[in-house]
């Protein structure tokens, strides 16, 4: 996650979404598990959705430019 936010500090927004693709599938591998429910999984989970906001306008930009 901490390279999403790099890069997503650096503008770089395909790159921050891949970094972020991979830490929603790491947190994904956990749904089932008792882990899922502790704050520090939450945490995590609610972080990575507000990365994905931040990212989201510049995707869109990049996306419309290609």
């Amino acid at each position: 996650m901490a390279q999403a936010l790099t890069h997503a500090k650096a503008k770089e927004w395909e790159e921050a979404e891949t970094e972020l693709n991979a830490a929603d599938a790491t947190l994904k591998a956990f749904e089932g598990f008792k882990v899922a429910k502790s704050k520090e999984w939450s945490t995590l989970s609610g972080q990575a959705a507000h990365q994905r906001k931040r990212i989201q306008p510049g995707l869109g930009q990049l996306r419309r430019e290609a």
